[in-house]
């Protein structure tokens, strides 16, 4: 879960298009991983919490030490969950995923060593060591450190979709007593982030109209002659959201008839 609740996306006339691949990310590889509320405790867990102890000693201050290795400890463990699930997910668009939870990690935690890939590296370095050989060395060979590269280059817009994907979920989760705040929330991001659409490849767009699909699955899936919903069905209505909450993807241009 992203905590990120004010993203600015400063859009400019020499902002470039970006090539980013997004597809596969959203939500193949956020379900079935709890990012609070969940401190892994297996063995795994406690060997990535001593690298991570040895990395804060080796390549930080000593300033938030203890909170630093906790949270460096869930942030690698995703590395297992890829790794439990590598036979049924695509591992690349995972590995970017997890680049952008270290990425926020060492922006939450100031580290010596410069970059999101030079932190990953020393790490991998550190993994090798033989106290870490057999059990956590594996898990950093399955993320090539050049991805990190592209993810730290549109990390904003990475941040903004994990927010708006995170509100859109907590949304779909319960059917009986919507969220309308988690839905302003997603709206709002889902039409910032639109607004800068032409900025990206069609990966990006195609995101965007996965996102809105499933809000549409959803409230259209709602029961109307539930009491519960009414508010949330009637705001909906007169806010025009019954039919999406996109304004300029996918919707077919007007046409004019031309008199003569």
């Amino acid at each position: 879960m992203n905590y990120c609740t004010n993203v600015y996306i400063m859009v400019t006339s020499e902002t470039k298009t970006h090539t980013f691949d997004f597809s596969n990310i959203f939500p193949q590889c956020t379900k079935d991983f709890r990012w609070i509320n969940f401190t892994p405790n297996d063995h795994v867990a406690h060997k990535l919490t001593n690298l991570c102890s040895d990395f804060n000693l080796n390549h930080r201050n000593s300033e938030n030490s203890a909170e630093f290795s906790q949270r460096c400890q869930l942030v690698t463990y995703y590395l297992e969950h890829i790794r439990k699930n590598k036979e049924k997910i695509n591992v690349e668009p995972c590995c970017k995923y997890f680049f952008y939870k270290l990425k926020g990690l060492f922006n939450a935690y100031r580290s010596y060593c410069g970059s999101t890939k030079l932190c990953y590296e020393k790490m991998q370095r550190l993994s090798s060591d033989m106290e870490f050989k057999d059990v956590i060395s594996p898990l950093f060979s399955l993320c090539d450190s050049n991805i990190s590269d592209a993810v730290e280059e549109i990390f904003p817009i990475f941040e903004k979709i994990d927010y708006t994907y995170d509100n859109l979920s907590l949304l779909l989760s319960d059917k009986r007593n919507p969220s309308d705040s988690k839905f302003k929330n997603f709206k709002s991001g889902v039409n910032d982030l639109e607004r800068i659409h032409h900025k990206y490849n069609d990966s990006f767009k195609e995101l965007l109209i996965l996102f809105n699909k499933y809000y549409l699955d959803y409230v259209n899936g709602l029961n109307p002659d539930d009491r519960s919903l009414y508010a949330f069905l009637s705001y909906r209505r007169k806010a025009g959201d019954m039919t999406g909450v996109l304004r300029v993807i996918g919707k077919k241009p007007q046409t004019h008839a031309i008199t003569g």
